[in-house]
């Protein structure tokens, strides 16, 4: 995400702004700002906004909140939402202001525009939501409450869109975390099957993404009563690929498995022990193959399973 200067973000903040007043949320179009109306509008909001990101929030999220209510954009009223969600993106990292975007329903505009058919509004609400929810039991439940689990994985499994995919499935990572309601929800609602058939995915992206979210979810005391052999296969195919990095994560999640109470995924794993174990062995003893210090020790632990 690129940062923009202040006066490129006021900009667009005033474009936006008075599109949607000046139409009183009916479809716009884009117009130009009268040159002393806007000097006059952003000198007021350069005095209002100066030093206070709460201001910047309520600003940004009320314009939010007032664009999810339409439902069609041209391309440069897409290109100034994509600007505001930035902006809310870049003040989501100070203390305490995802609080301050989900009182102010922003949230809930996320998830309206989730449904969209603008894949360029749609992944970066989900990544506004993956920021606002992480490690915050709250936000959590707002997004639960309106369905926006069940919202995720349907985007997740309709969408075309690479980004899309990726930035929805950290938003469910991030919505499951720690949250022992959305971790049920989750497996209820099969999304692990939906996720472990990304695992196959050409884009190593999605695939990383995927298995983030696995080996999430089968470190939870819900994840580890499932029957998950039929995922021994899959994690075993991408660690025959040459080492990258979501070989760590497709090792924590077969660990988990392996721990699991599922005696039928030790078996189906003891079948292919013997050509991972010569793989590697391989790897580890290689000296034409560059790993990481953290993946030499996953695969050493890996060890510890044969």
């Amino acid at each position: 995400m690129a940062e923009k200067s202040g006066s490129k973000a006021l900009d667009n903040l005033l474009k936006l702004s008075l599109k949607l007043s000046d139409q009183e949320l009916t479809e716009f179009k884009h117009t130009e700002i009268n040159e002393e109306r806007k000097e006059f509008l952003r000198a007021a909001l350069e005095s209002v906004l100066e030093d206070d990101d709460a201001k910047k929030m309520t600003l940004y999220t009320d314009l939010l909140c007032k664009a999810s209510l339409l439902k069609t954009f041209g391309p440069n009223e897409l290109e100034d939402l994509a600007d505001i969600c930035d902006e809310i993106n870049l003040l989501l990292e100070g203390f305490d202001m995802n609080i301050v975007f989900n009182n102010l329903g922003g949230l809930n505009a996320c998830l309206i525009f989730l449904t969209s058919s603008y894949s360029s509004i749609q992944w970066r609400v989900a990544d506004l939501i993956a920021n606002a929810v992480q490690n915050n039991v709250k936000c959590q439940e707002t997004v639960l409450s309106k369905n926006g689990l069940q919202t995720l994985i349907q985007v997740l499994k309709e969408s075309e869109t690479d980004i899309v995919k990726v930035k929805c499935l950290y938003a469910i990572s991030s919505l499951i975390g720690g949250n022992n309601r959305a971790e049920c929800l989750f497996i209820d609602l099969d999304g692990v099957s939906l996720v472990s058939s990304l695992l196959k995915s050409e884009v190593q992206k999605i695939r990383l993404k995927a298995t983030f979210l696995l080996q999430k979810i089968t470190s939870t005391d819900a994840g580890n009563k499932l029957n998950l052999s039929s995922l021994i296969p899959l994690l075993i195919n991408i660690l025959k690929k040459n080492p990258c990095e979501e070989h760590e994560a497709v090792i924590g999640t077969l660990t988990n498995v392996l721990q699991s109470k599922d005696l039928s995924s030790r078996e189906i794993f003891n079948r292919e022990l013997p050509d991972l174990k010569v793989l590697i062995e391989q790897r580890l003893n290689s000296n034409n193959i560059e790993i990481s210090e953290s993946l030499y020790d996953a695969y050493k632990n890996l060890q510890l399973f044969f």
